[in-house]
């Protein structure tokens, strides 16, 4: 079994040609290493050692930082790596020094309680668009209708244990853009409903919906919802059927909402989400959002965190809700709202990805997440920067990755960039 040290181009050889080393515990964390050679030579080794130990200690909190791996070599030929973030190395006298009339010399190694493969597999991606296991990606739509799909399904089956995946990005046109990203890995594909238009939901009294046709929206049509006054309304209701309510599992959302048209400046307009059950067509209230001022001039209204459905749901099981979308006026007149629709961004792992330089002409992102390393063009740049814990891959489950881009005020539907994801499997044990 070949074992090195190894961080950016540095390479340590400790047991291959020329050195020899084992693992002395169960854990893979001590290691004895035979220099062999005269004093001096040995001495020159354990000083290399040395100084890979401190480099590795220095670079693992700094961002950007080529981290320090310990390296095996297996007999099936597949090579595992396991950050380390320091150590202590020693000369000893031990047995195994004396047999082969060298000098040992004792590693001890502070690493991380896993094993990740030193390559990066693509994990395979499919939904309508395309399906793909290697550099080439899928495309998604900055909308879901019954043509086009924003998202894509993602399969990893290796490794035992949640691995970081590195998400890839390129789109044309979409210079400044910020990408939303949010992973559902515990969802229930099958009946998971993750958007609902604004044409084919209901509104509570005191509302008027026109429907109306714009090819600039999703599925082509949004609905214009109208009151008057300062009470709260409800602009928008949609059920949620029992197969639906299962499948969201209980999970974490982050709500979005595209407005067809903007809220105009001047205009406030508070919004908020409930969760209610119809009774008999009486919509009891089980759990209320925070209100948020719908952005002026903006398309896209994001809203905090909300967990559907709001209570347990053991093996998939809920009985079906109504979600509700709310709205209050902070003066009185008529006021109307255009939504084309709502979408449900899971949240079991995010990232948003926000444009710090508006003018940045490409979009060819690269984000790999527990580093922190962010690329456009394959170059380390500073034209965004990253929100959120980033996308993880759970082991032996199908997820979905779902996505939404804002460019500016605009929410363009027509936004079509292709993804990737990148996975280095991990293992708790080799």
């Amino acid at each position: 079994m070949e074992i090195t040290l190894v961080q950016g181009a540095d390479v340590l050889m400790l047991n291959g040609s020329g050195a020899a080393a084992r693992f002395v515990d169960a854990s893979m964390r001590t290691l004895e290493v035979s220099l062999a050679g005269d004093a001096g030579g040995a001495a020159g080794r354990v000083g290399a050692i040395s100084r890979m130990l401190e480099a590795a200690a220095r670079a693992f909190n700094w961002p950007g930082e080529e981290r320090g791996y310990v390296q095996v070599s297996l007999p099936d030929g597949q090579r595992w790596r396991s950050p380390y973030h320091g150590g202590q190395v020693e000369m000893t006298r031990s047995a195994a020094g004396r047999g082969l009339q060298t000098p040992v010399a004792r590693l001890s190694l502070e690493r991380e309680e896993w094993w990740e493969t030193a390559e990066p597999v693509y994990a395979a991606l499919k939904n309508r668009h395309g399906e793909s296991t290697g550099a080439g990606g899928v495309t998604v739509y900055n909308h879901q209708d019954a043509g086009h799909d924003n998202y894509v399904d993602v399969e990893y089956m290796e490794g035992d244990l949640p691995a970081p995946a590195v998400l890839r990005i390129i789109g044309a046109g979409m210079g400044g853009v910020e990408a939303l990203c949010g992973m559902g890995s515990f969802l229930g594909l099958e009946d998971f409903q993750g958007r609902y238009e604004g044409e084919s939901g209901y509104s509570g009294t005191g509302v008027t919906a026109t429907l109306l046709a714009d090819a600039a929206c999703a599925g082509g049509s949004f609905a214009a919802l109208s009151w008057s006054g300062t009470a709260e309304v409800m602009v928008r209701r949609w059920a949620v059927s029992q197969a639906e309510a299962g499948a969201l599992a209980g999970r974490v959302f982050r709500p979005l909402l595209r407005l067809q048209e903007p809220v105009a400046e001047g205009e406030a307009l508070w919004l908020s989400w409930q969760v209610g059950f119809n009774n008999l067509g009486v919509i009891e209230v089980i759990w209320q959002g925070e209100a948020v001022l719908a952005p002026a001039g903006r398309q896209m209204a994001m809203f905090p965190a909300m967990q559907l459905p709001p209570w347990p749901t053991p093996a998939g099981s809920a009985e079906g809700l109504e979600l509700c979308l709310m709205a209050q006026a902070q003066t009185g007149g008529g006021h109307t709202l255009k939504i084309d629709q709502a979408l449900l961004l899971p949240a079991d792992s995010f990232l948003r990805l926000i444009p710090l330089l508006s003018g940045y002409p490409q979009f060819d992102i690269e984000f790999t997440t527990g580093e922190g390393w962010f690329k456009n063009g394959g170059r380390a740049c500073p034209s965004h920067e990253a929100e959120g814990p980033g996308l993880w891959l759970v082991p032996g489950r199908t997820q979905r990755l779902v996505f939404a881009f804002r460019q500016g005020n605009a929410w363009n539907i027509n936004h079509a960039p292709l993804v990737n994801l990148l996975v280095r499997p991990r293992r708790r044990v080799l």
